[in-house]
């Protein structure tokens, strides 16, 4: 078959994809499937840029035109981020000694790619950028091939599919901003339990101070949109809130990655660079698992909260720079300064304002309105289903400790409805460790009995006093201490409920 002729396909293919206005992850595994087509690449990536600079897998996928699995979507999040700086498409020939696109080839190493521990011998990343120049994600392919090598005919190949990749990311972000709810919490904050409503009346007393902020709390049970919410009740709000996951960033670039660098500073910075908290100028930057940053950067990090300025790998002066710190780890920072392991001034510095996130098995209440959450965010993707709940689910879910927290229920709740075949969500749909789950009564209304009898005990039996520490009325108190509900709960959202 001609070149022209090939080509004229991928188009037409490409030109179906985009008329059938689709925005679901088929159609962008469809986008992965055709630039695997025209590199004959092993895998293929499609990769979207979030509001606040993270990167998200929309489709992942192999040459046999199947889902890639997650733990094995190693994607080079520097060189993606290196792309959507420049603008122009990068790609590398193994064994990772240099990068080619720039105009000049570049040194380069599997350890700055982060790619050492992977199969990965050769990639290609190419943007996709508005016509303004706004980054909204990009395509990557790569392969474990030793002997192959991407080209700039591999780069022509993939341009016609970041063109189109364009009207996609587009319609996605428009097909969000109308379904988003307005005026409401993020799903992952979605309860009523005392416990959950007192640190997040905690977090929106703090919103309008410009003060550092640390959150505290075990893996999973949902910082980030404790932050994400401060941030958006700020003055700061039209700024940019960056999330840094400093555990994730690569040791030795820690540093060029939070206060950036200057060309020429180390070795392949052939640019200047602005760093994560340069890009946060005018807003907040959310450092999670700040217990995991090395001591030497702990002393440069102290310095840059305390003169509110940074200076660049390789520069001679620091640059003011405007920004809000929200930290969070869930380590015991005070335990870590008694071991020398994190510095006081800087723990002190960071905890203006300490939140503490209470984990899931503590507000088992809360899990009727997360399942709710996660069903309707996750759920609409299943056309045709009429979700609702089994007999005996709920109990189940409630009854269970999650030591995963709010993460791990959600991930619950998106494996159920894949294993649910027609829409109702029986216990077995939810693959659990069963070992874990406590003995005894442990269901929703025990939970909301024990909650009441620890409000009249510290109340001393005062029923109106208990009430109000509950935010309940007393009837509905009362009603807690028989055994019984006011109302159903309310588990799923009215359109999919089961009828009457």
């Amino acid at each position: 078959m001609g070149t022209g002729r090939t080509e004229r396909i991928r188009f037409a293919q490409i030109g179906r994809v985009l008329a059938a206005n689709d925005t679901s992850p088929s159609a962008f595994a469809r986008f992965a499937d055709l630039a695997l087509e025209a590199t004959r690449a092993r895998r293929a990536f499609v990769i979207e840029v979030g509001t606040a600079g993270s990167l998200t897998v929309l489709a992942a996928r192999d040459r046999q035109r199947r889902d890639v699995p997650p733990p094995e979507r190693q994607v080079s999040d520097a060189l993606v981020r290196r792309v959507l700086e420049e603008g122009v498409t990068l790609f590398t020939s193994p064994p990772f000694e240099s990068l080619h696109g720039l105009g000049k080839d570049v040194a380069v190493d599997a350890s700055t790619l982060g790619l050492d521990e992977t199969r990965v011998r050769s990639i290609l990343v190419a943007p996709i950028l508005t016509d303004s120049g706004e980054p909204l994600g990009a395509i990557v392919v790569d392969d474990d091939d030793p002997t192959r090598s991407f080209s700039l005919m591999d780069r022509v190949h993939i341009e016609p599919f970041t063109g189109a990749a364009v009207c996609q990311l587009e319609r996605l972000r428009e097909t969000r901003a109308a379904a988003a709810p307005k005026g409401r919490r993020s799903r992952e904050l979605a309860g009523s339990s005392p416990a959950f409503l007192a640190a997040l009346a905690r977090a929106d007393r703090v919103a309008p101070f410009d003060e550092s902020v640390l959150l505290v709390g075990e893996s999973g049970t949902g910082k980030e949109p404790f932050a994400r919410r401060i941030h958006a009740r700020s003055p700061r709000a039209k700024g940019s809130f960056i999330a840094v996951n400093v555990a994730a960033l690569p040791e030795k670039l820690v540093e060029s990655e939070l206060f950036g660098h200057i060309k020429g500073a180390f070795t392949g910075a052939d640019c200047t660079k602005p760093g994560l908290f340069e890009m946060a100028r005018e807003g907040t930057i959310f450092l999670d698992e700040i217990g995991e940053l090395a001591l030497p950067l702990q002393a440069k990090l102290l310095r840059v909260l305390q003169e509110g300025a940074i200076r660049p790998v390789g520069a001679m002066k620091e640059v003011p720079c405007d920004f809000r710190v929200i930290a969070a780890t869930n380590r015991d920072l005070r335990a870590m300064v008694a071991k020398d392991l994190f510095r006081l001034d800087l723990y002190q510095r960071l905890r203006v304002v300490k939140i503490e996130v209470p984990p899931l098995r503590c507000r088992r209440e809360d899990i009727p309105d997360l399942v709710d959450a996660f069903v309707d965010r996750y759920g609409a993707k299943f056309l045709g289903r009429d979700w609702r709940l089994g007999e005996g689910t709920l109990d189940k879910l409630v009854a269970y400790p999650w030591p995963g927290n709010v993460r791990e229920l959600e991930n619950a709740v998106r494996g159920a409805l894949i294993e649910c075949p027609d829409g109702l969500l029986l216990p077995e749909h939810f693959v659990l460790d069963e070992a874990l789950v406590a003995p005894g009564p442990n269901d929703l209304v025990e939970v909301k009995r024990q909650h009441a009898l620890d409000a009249l005990a510290r109340t001393g039996g005062d029923k109106a006093a208990a009430a109000a520490i509950l935010g309940c009325s007393v009837s509905s108190l009362k009603n807690w201490l028989r055994g019984r509900t006011t109302r159903k709960p309310r588990l799923l959202p009215k359109s999919l409920r089961e009828p009457a």
